[in-house]
């Protein structure tokens, strides 16, 4: 295959631009990050087989220019421009090259990644109340509210005024007509009580979205100034979580980068030649 680096600086350009969508570093987890997680390891191993056939590291410029759309497109260069150049330099120092080898000196950049990628999530990390912990605290404020947590806001309204008519009329027929005449001031009342309660109540929410969400706007107010300190926690649990899956990703990295090789030299991409070299031995 004549444009072998090439074809390899082209995939690591793609794979770099689904890094991008798919990025796996963030806030919230989704089959997006699985998908970002693949992406990664397949990254890895470019960078690993582009090392290892000595591809120039100005192949990899191109990253570069998506830096001024994208921050974390200069995390991705910084990983590859690292990785390729230390690859490189691991390889020619190896009487023989151990691929699961290379692939974790490839990953040698991932850590800036990993840092820039977080810097770019920064500000919006929010507070979230744990699933466990929301769904106590809505069971016990649904009397509060008296509606179903399925209910939507006005569902919720309408529920309560047909509740109170029925209380204050029974079965008087004079009385429900009387009420339902003044069934928008009675909604507006309603409304007015719950937006006091739940200052995030809106008619088109779900009633546990809208729990939800109020019961975190009232833990941010007393947060108050020391948001930044759960921002810098979370962060830091961020960047922790995801340095420890570098470890594992740049394992499936190797395992990818042996499988892609054989593929090359099977497509007569790269050649592989045995040499015989001279090593030194000091004795006493």
């Amino acid at each position: 295959m004549k444009y072998c680096k090439e074809l390899i600086a082209v995939l690591i350009l793609i794979t770099g631009l689904f890094l991008l969508k798919f990025n796996p570093i963030s806030i919230n987890l989704n089959p997006g990050s699985i998908i970002g997680l693949v992406l990664i390891v397949l990254f890895g191993s470019l960078i690993t087989i582009a090392g290892i056939i000595k591809m120039p590291s100005f192949f990899i410029l191109p990253l570069l220019l998506f830096a001024f759309f994208d921050l974390r497109a200069l995390g991705l260069f910084i990983f590859a421009f690292i990785g390729n150049s230390v690859v490189n330099s691991a390889e020619n120092n190896m009487i023989e090259p151990k691929i699961q080898n290379l692939a974790k000196v490839a990953f040698s950049g991932y850590t800036i990644f990993v840092l820039i990628s977080v810097l770019v999530i920064y500000n919006s990390i929010q507070f979230k109340i744990p699933t466990a912990v929301s769904g106590l605290a809505i069971n016990l404020l649904v009397p509060v509210i008296g509606c179903e947590t399925t209910y939507t806001g006005q569902e919720c309204v309408d529920s309560l005024v047909n509740e109170m008519i029925s209380g204050q009329c029974g079965d008087n027929i004079l009385c429900i007509s009387t009420l339902n005449d003044q069934r928008t001031e009675l909604e507006l009342g309603f409304i007015q009580q719950l937006e006091n309660q739940f200052p995030t109540f809106s008619k088109n929410e779900t009633i546990q979205n809208i729990l939800v969400s109020s019961l975190e706007n009232q833990v941010m107010m007393l947060i108050g100034d020391y948001d930044w300190v759960f921002k810098a926690v979370m962060a830091f649990a961020i960047f922790t979580v995801f340095q420890f899956l570098g470890n594992l990703l740049s394992g499936l990295s190797g395992i990818f980068a042996i499988i892609l090789l054989k593929i090359l030299e099977a497509t007569g991409g790269v050649n592989k030649e045995t040499k015989e070299v001279e090593k030194i031995i000091f004795s006493t």
